[in-house]
């Protein structure tokens, strides 16, 4: 087993390598390549250092252990840092590329196990600006996730039609050799095909000794189910033990069987949304709960053929939330056979995906066939919101400068019901003010299709900003200080110079209700600040109202000026505060 400082040319059992050109990894800020045969797949990257810890690599994998491979150099260099910061998951980790006496190319330069299986957010980046990083490969452990369609005929894959990889249960070998990445790929026709031979069908998924399966969605169009049920003449609940995968779902049809000799038993339908705890009704307006066991509960308020099949959509959607249902029959025909009660069939009607992404402008993606984003960025607020038009389910994530921001761990947000709104504030210590940012949405649908909403943006305050005539500011958006209005020296009794200040609405939405009030706490000492709405005659006040709407980004003047009494006391370096507040319009 390689240990930190050793060479490792290539990745040990069980784990993988991915090259430092791999897609996998982001590079932020200023990087440069090498070439040579001594680097993994002859290219090796650098920061150089220019733009201190702006120079990071940004990744996120699956897996449960990390290993990163670059240039090691002697402990005389000068160029490369001896305090590599790597922040897994938000914690904080340092490892060197400084040791011995000697260069070493592919070397082994940091590694961790301890981390339990799952999705993990790496960012690596050199500490001491000005100086270098090499990095040439990342291995990661235990991020097989590949998958085989299992049915009686075997174990199959999709590539442009069914393959038979094996009939007993594959190997890891087959797994990384024939596994599919994704079974989205696979065609609805594909599946029909594959119903006439395979009633049932599985997928099955590769799972690294010692590792807790991962979760992965079953992304295929439910095929229709015939089911064909003989029960005695005595009444018969028959309840199924797994549920129908649904994808946006808009009907179910049952067909009973009826024969015109025969009059029709009796059969009842009743849902359940949440895998067999809970069984619901439809009365035509809301769903009700029904006692599976009460036959009377059954008969009564179960759901007859006429009335399962003009559910619609709009009915469905409040409570098919995991996509699952299951449905339930009550059977009963005569004791003398005078009648039948048999189910041939049931068939559920669902959406699908039927387009490739598109895209259409800087503020509208298309997921599938309808899944939308719409999003505004002003004053640091971002608002807007994700639509699927299918009645699917969408998730989403927020990236700022490269690193996560919400959540903070680089995982996506649980899939939820859309529309899902989106609404939060960007806080100027989470930004650099005055410098280039970029924001980053990236969001996907149920079925894994993943397209992002990104802004670039000169980060600014946000909230009523006081700023000379200059433009600069006297205060963040915090209340932190930048600069004073400074009146300078002045003899009791005297009254300044008025100063004229600007207020700019910078919220990112149209204020109303303006409120500005000078805090004199000197009043005492004989010193009095004063405010005034005009230059020109300047009419004196503690506090000054606007009533009027004010808009992002528009401007209000007002001017001030100190007042003192001819028995004012000396107050040297005195501070008086001007304050402001708004109501949001």
């Amino acid at each position: 087993m390689a240990i930190v400082g050793q060479q490792l040319l290539e990745p040990e059992e069980g784990w993988r390598r991915y090259d430092d050109r791999d897609s996998l990894l982001r590079y932020f800020g200023t990087w440069k390549t090498i070439t040579g045969s001594t680097h993994y797949n002859s290219t090796l990257l650098y920061a150089d250092g220019s733009s201190g810890d702006l120079n990071y690599i940004y990744f996120s994998f699956e897996g449960k252990a990390l290993r990163v491979i670059g240039l090691q150099q002697n402990t005389d260099s000068t160029l490369v840092d001896n305090n590599i910061v790597i922040e897994i998951n938000g914690s904080i980790f340092s490892f060197t590329a400084l040791r011995g006496n000697y260069v070493v190319s592919q070397c082994l330069l940091f590694e961790t196990d301890i981390l339990p299986y799952g999705v993990h957010s790496v960012k690596i980046y050199p500490k001491t600006i000005g100086k270098r990083f090499f990095i040439d490969a990342i291995d990661i452990y235990g991020d097989i996730n590949k998958k085989f369609i299992f049915s009686p005929i075997g174990y199959q894959k999709w590539d442009s039609a069914w393959q038979t990889i094996s009939t007993s249960a594959p190997t890891k070998q087959d797994f990384e050799t024939y596994g599919m990445d994704d079974v989205s790929i696979i065609p609805e026709s594909a599946w029909v095909e594959l119903a006439q031979s395979s009633p049932t069908v599985e997928i099955v998924s590769y799972v690294p000794t010692g590792n807790n399966p991962t979760s992965f969605q079953s992304i295929y169009t439910e095929l229709v189910r015939n089911v064909e049920m003989n029960a005695l003449p005595l009444g018969q609940t028959v309840i199924p033990v797994s549920d129908i995968k649904t994808y946006g779902l808009q009907s179910i049809t049952a067909n009973i069987v009826e024969n015109s000799q025969l009059q029709k038993g009796i059969i009842r339908f009743t849902l359940s949304f949440d895998e067999g705890s809970t069984w619901k009704s439809h009365n035509g307006t809301d769903w009700i709960p029904i006692n599976i066991n009460d036959k009377n509960d059954f008969l009564t308020n179960g759901l007859t053929k006429e009335s399962i099949n003009s559910l619609a959509a709009s009915d469905f959607g409040s409570q098919v939330n995991n996509g699952n249902i299951r449905v339930a029959y009550y059977l009963e025909e005569h004791i003398r056979d005078t009648d039948i009660a048999q189910v041939e069939s049931l068939q559920t009607d669902n959406l699908t995906p039927t387009e490739t992404t598109e895209i259409s402008d800087m503020a509208l993606y298309i997921l599938n066939t309808e899944s939308t984003i719409n999003v505004t960025f002003e004053g640091n607020t971002v608002q807007g919101q994700i639509t699927d038009e299918d009645a699917g389910r969408v998730q989403y994530r927020v990236i700022l400068n490269g690193a996560p921001y919400y959540p903070n761990d680089g995982s996506f947000t649980q899939l939820q019901p859309s529309p899902i709104n989106i609404e939060f504030k960007l806080r100027n210590n989470e930004i650099v003010v005055g410098q280039n940012n970029t924001l980053r949405i990236e969001f996907k649908d149920y079925w894994g299709n993943t397209d992002y909403w990104e802004a670039n943006f000169i980060g600014t305050y946000a909230g009523i900003m006081f700023s000379d005539p200059s433009g600069d500011y006297y205060t963040t958006d915090l209340g932190e200080l930048l600069k004073y209005l400074d009146f300078g020296i002045m003899i009791a009794g005297q009254t300044s110079l008025q100063n004229e200040i600007t207020l700019t609405n910078k919220y990112g939405y149209t204020v109303q209700n303006l409120n500005v009030k000078a805090l004199n706490t000197m009043i005492g000492n004989g010193i009095k600040l004063e405010l005034s709405k005009t230059d020109t005659p300047f009419v004196a006040e503690d506090t000054l109202t606007y009533d009027q709407l004010i808009n992002h980004e528009e401007m209000v003047k007002f001017y001030v000026r100190l007042g003192t009494q001819i028995t004012a006391t000396p107050a040297s370096g005195a501070v008086l505060e001007i304050r402001a507040n708004a109501d949001e319009a």
